[in-house]
């Protein structure tokens, strides 16, 4: 349905800009509101649809950043709760379809479809007439290029639309630009067959709002300047016009909360012909909302029903007249009651009108007649006979189980007035709410009290008898009685101590009423340690004792949910927690987690943090901890504190937290608290480094990190590397007692050396082991699962990194911006410290951010010694044809903590007197430019450039990739290199087989080039050849004879 408009636009925009330049008055642009509505209110009574108001319906202006006009429904009483009933054709970033203006055509309801292009332009589609109840449309005439309308759509550019029910015609402004470059309302006649515009009338000022009255009066809205200064608005008025000759006929200036109404942007105006009141969607200049007002023309007073959470247009009411203007309006105040006592009947009260439909006076009545719903004739009537804006009243002696709908209508010698209607429960009713709950606090119980509801769900009678009750305990939706017939529950297992509520509920054979809520409170028992407290909720907040000036925010993610303060000055601002119960003689760690903002910017707190025995100031007499200027480097920062404290006394105790004084804007805020209780002995094992490869039957070492969490200093204990077998048990494969002395509440580092005793994927851990600990369960570490190579290869015995400087880069030791990247780092001997043949190496990183392996891509290693420690530039590279390749093969990219190993196809003899150059070239992409993070060290050192990157373009860095080293330091008699043609092992494509000069093999392992092993051979030590039958590919063949001698071999398979 869309059309080029490019065009038009240009003459659009250009006529736009043009009167937005001029000085004067100038119609406002369209503005953007987010489609977010006021939640919904619950029905309360049979009556609750009448009691929001009137049924309305409109359009919304302009809802350019959700792309969702459309066509909506609400109650007069309640508009920030429009209803969409039809969404427009959603657009583009650039369009979206709706209505622009429109109203009820005496018929239908007629309104003009328009695309809304940025920066408010409006280009039109179609006249339509809406279905008001769907709001599907009928296109009645499609605009297109060649029609008066359309190509001069931007010299008419309708805004606003009534409809003149005594002329059965529709209105509708349109922006006009004058001589002067000033803008003004012009009124134009809309063709109903075909949406063409016939100019009426021009006004000379701007209207954002008119609607024609039931005698076929034009009221238009306008404002009045002080000197006609358009920046000095005095307020709006309502003129009254003419419809034949726009004589002016009265007017009236508009007052809201005693005060000038003022507006400059586009609403709505319609009566509602039923009652003759005139509704406004309006918005103030002093508010960005629009409103929904109703306007007294006799005074000009203003009333808000409330407000609009976009802006809408195209108000449309629907109305009920009667068949004669001068029958009688409604009757006033219309009530129902039902029989208190389950009886099938009901009475209706009223106040008879005063007034005829026309506002003219009444001068008297005949008769009220009552309807029921369906019904074509009254079930009674009333002799009204001179009791004109009289109180009246009528009985239904045979109403119906449930709801009832009644029509009263007021007649007199003209014939019917306007009907009102009204609903009314009749017979026994489901309960409504209980009343007046009360709650008896006992610390660690609780009695609660209510009373009986009175009315029902629908506020009809309810029977005492056969009443019951469910209450549900919170937090943890406890359900903690159920079928209770009493008004009193006493809870004893409240369990330890949190705020508490407790909901009831009341239900009878019809049904359960509304649930009730009883007040918060604190109660339960005292917590035993060890104890966390957290503020995950705001009821977990509400335990602790406020004397301050906390508040609990939610956090912008999970985890990030505190007890937040921003006080400049104040004593005792205290946050105190629920009771915890604490031993005389003990020694209790609390942790303490606190967040603050704004440190780098010179903000500071001023806090402290005690316990003591009660919940007020004065009862927080033993201080752990007072911090002064407190003020992190670091924005947002989070800090945990650790604090000891040994008890006297035995008791029930609180933890509290004051922070007396924040400066620089800042917010202090307690993320969570932790008590525990100390041992004398309690060893822990923190972690394990370097647990990445290992050997079997060989001596390899790793360090296992220690945690004291004891009173008293750590000795004479024992630290194990141990293997977990299939059945979970632990198999020790290394320990030490060389252990050091750890003081309380410290760590330390040991180095143990272990033997693995199988080859395979196995799982380790770190085991310590202590006299006396009185606390098993942190004495192993999680299982670490680490490749055992075969016997005979070298373990990594050495790491050239630097803790002091390390860091994570994407770029080294490969780079995956481009197809191909080759770094070379230089490596000092006094960091390798050994020296010998260099059989593995490996370099360690994490995945970044990705969720499956990635790659393979080609790795390309050379090595040599040299005298560089450091390059001049990024030109003063080692040239790759003066060192020594020692490795090709694949390589994948895996998530999580890794370490990328290789097997040296050919071992490289490293010098220790020189430094060690490593090169790798790196072909291939993987679909991400940064999937490892690679570990790295010098970091920061920017003058100490070891590295040379070129991916794309060459420079020197001071980022040096940490490496692992396997270094076999006497290889004399123990491993021998053979070349393929007159080696001791060799490949034979023919038939697919290994074949060994001497028959003195017993294993044979087989590598592919990345070092992954692909096949295991055990023999009798007297077989001359071994089918293998492998893939084309490179391979390493590593043979383990009687005697203990290796040998490896790197054979090529073509096939």
């Amino acid at each position: 349905m869309k059309k080029n408009y490019c065009l038009f636009l240009l003459l659009l925009v250009a006529t736009s800009l043009s009167v937005c330049a001029q000085t004067g008055s100038k119609f406002p642009a369209l503005r953007a509101f987010s489609n977010k509505k006021a939640a919904g209110m619950m029905k309360v009574s049979p009556n609750a649809d009448k009691e929001k108001g009137l049924v309305m319906y409109a359009t919304t202006l302009s809802d350019y950043f959700n792309q969702e006009r459309g066509w909506y429904t609400f109650r007069s009483n309640e508009p920030g709760n429009a209803t969409k009933i039809k969404t427009w054709a959603p657009g583009t970033y650039s369009n979206v379809d709706g209505l622009r203006c429109g109203c009820w055509g005496g018929d239908a309801y007629y309104a003009f479809y328009v695309l809304q292009w940025s920066m408010g332009l409006d280009v039109p589609y179609a006249f339509v007439k809406v279905d008001v109840k769907t709001g599907d449309y009928e296109e009645i005439k499609t605009f297109e290029a060649g029609d008066d309308f359309y190509d001069n759509w931007h010299s008419y550019y309708l805004y606003c639309m009534t409809y003149n029910p005594v002329k059965d015609e529709i209105y509708a402004l349109g922006q006009t630009t004058r001589a002067d470059k000033t803008q003004a309302s012009s009124l134009y006649k809309i063709d109903k067959a075909t949406g063409a515009p016939t100019k009426l009338h021009d006004f000379d000022f701007i209207s954002y709002g008119m609607a024609v009255d039931m005698e076929g009066t034009l009221w238009v809205q306008n404002s009045e300047y002080e000197d006609g200064d358009v920046t000095k608005n005095l307020g709006a008025k309502l003129t009254a016009f003419d419809t034949d000759n726009f004589e002016v006929k009265d007017e009236v200036k508009l007052t809201y909360d005693e005060r000038p109404f003022t507006t400059e942007y586009y609403g709505s105006m319609s009566f509602d012909y039923t009652t003759g009141d005139l509704y406004w969607i309006a918005s103030s200049t002093n508010t960005y909302n629009q409103q929904l007002f109703d306007v007294n023309l006799e005074t000009g007073n203003m009333k808000s029903h409330g407000v609009f959470w976009g802006d809408f247009v195209g108000l449309y009411i629907p109305y009920t007249i009667p068949g004669n203007e001068n029958a009688p309006a409604k009757v006033v105040d219309l009530k129902a009651n039902p029989d208190m006592t389950g009886a099938m009947k009901s009475t209706l009260t009223w106040t008879n009108p005063s007034l005829q439909w026309n506002k003219k006076a009444l001068e008297d009545l005949t008769e009220v007649r009552i309807y029921k719903k369906d019904s074509e004739t009254p079930i009674g009537t009333v002799d009204a006979t001179g009791k004109v804006g009289q109180e009246m009243s009528w009985t239904d002696e045979n109403a119906t189980s449930g709801i009832n709908t009644y029509y009263v209508v007021p007649v007199n010698e003209y014939g019917e007035g306007v009907k009102d209607s009204i609903n009314v429960y009749v017979g026994e009713d489901a309960p409504g709410p209980v009343r007046n709950i009360t709650v008896q606090n006992n610390t660690e119980s609780v009695t609660l009290t209510w009373d009986a509801p009175e009315i029902g769900q629908n506020e009809g009678y309810v029977n005492p008898e056969g009443l019951t009750y469910t209450i549900v305990r919170y937090p943890g939706a406890v359900e903690v009685a159920k079928d209770l017939t009493e008004t009193k529950f006493t809870d004893t297992n409240l369990g330890q101590q949190q705020c508490f509520y407790y909901t009831i509920q009341a239900s009878n054979s019809l049904g359960s009423g509304d649930i009730a809520e009883s007040e918060k409170f604190i109660a339960g028992s005292a917590y035993d340690i060890p104890v966390t407290f957290n503020f995950a909720d705001q009821l977990s907040s509400e335990a602790w004792t406020n004397l301050g000036e906390w508040a609990w925010s939610a956090g912008v993610q999970t985890g990030d949910e505190r007890m937040i303060t921003s006080t400049a000055q104040r004593e005792n601002n205290w946050l105190i927690s629920p009771d915890v119960k604490l031993e005389a003689g003990k020694t209790y760690k609390i942790r303490t987690t606190v967040k603050t903002d704004y440190g780098p910017n010179g903000a500071t707190s001023h806090f402290k943090i005690a316990i003591g025995k009660g919940k007020n100031a004065d009862a927080m007499t033993k201080v752990i901890r007072e911090e002064t200027d407190y003020s992190p480097n670091e924005y947002y920062y989070i800090e945990t504190f650790e604090d000891f404290v040994t008890i006297d006394e035995s008791g029930t105790y609180n933890y509290g937290i004051d922070v007396s004084s924040i400066t620089g804007g800042d917010a202090f805020s307690l993320m969570g608290v932790s008590i525990e209780n100390v041992n004398e002995v309690d060893m822990s094992v923190t972690g394990v480094d370097g647990l990445d490869e290992a050997v079997c039957n060989e001596n390899n070492t790793c360090k296992v990190q220690l945690y004291n969490n004891a009173s008293k200093t750590a000795e004479n204990y024992k630290v194990k590397i141990a293997r977990v077998d299939n059945d979970g048990n632990y198999v020790v494969l290394g320990e030490t007692t060389d252990v050091p002395t750890i003081e309380p509440f410290k760590s330390a580092e040991v180095t143990v050396t272990y033997v693995p005793d199988v080859e395979d994927q196995i799982d380790v851990v770190g085991m310590v082991e202590i006299d006396g600990d009185q606390n098993a369960s942190n004495n192993i570490s999680e299982p670490y699962s680490i490749l055992v190579l075969p016997e005979g290869m070298t373990p990594f015995n050495v790491t050239v990194t630097d803790e002091n400087t390390l860091g994570e880069y994407t770029r080294t030791p490969m780079s995956f911006v481009v197809n191909e990247s080759m770094s070379q780092s230089l490596y000092l001997a006094d960091e390798i410290g050994m020296e010998g043949k260099i059989q593995r190496m490996a370099f360690e990183y994490k995945g970044n951010d990705i969720t499956s392996v990635l790659g393979p891509v080609n790795v390309k290693i050379y090595m040599c010694n040299t005298d560089k420690d450091i390059y001049g530039s990024e030109t003063d590279d080692i040239p790759l044809e003066e060192m020594q390749q020692v490795y090709e093969g694949e390589v994948t990219i895996n998530p999580g903590t890794n370490i990328m190993s290789f097997i040296l196809s050919d071992e490289f003899e490293y010098d220790k007197t020189k430094n060690l150059c490593i090169a790798v070239v790196k072909t291939g992409l993987v679909g991400n430019s940064y999937p490892a993070l690679f570990s790295v060290f010098n970091n920061g050192q920017f003058d100490i450039t070891r590295t040379i990157i070129n991916d794309g373009s060459p420079i020197a860095s001071w980022y040096v990739p940490v490496v692992k080293l396997a270094i076999k330091s006497d290889i004399t008699g123990t491993v021998q290199n053979v070349n393929i043609g007159g080696n001791s092992v060799w490949y034979d494509a023919s038939n697919s087989t290994l074949n060994f000069t001497e028959g003195n093999v017993n294993k044979v392992y087989v590598y592919d080039i990345s070092g992954k092993m692909v096949n295991q051979f055990n023999l009798k030590g007297t077989e001359t050849s071994l089918s293998v039958n492998l893939p084309a590919g490179l391979y390493i063949v590593r043979t383990l004879s009687v005697d203990g001698s290796v040998n490896n071999v790197k054979i090529s398979v073509n096939k």
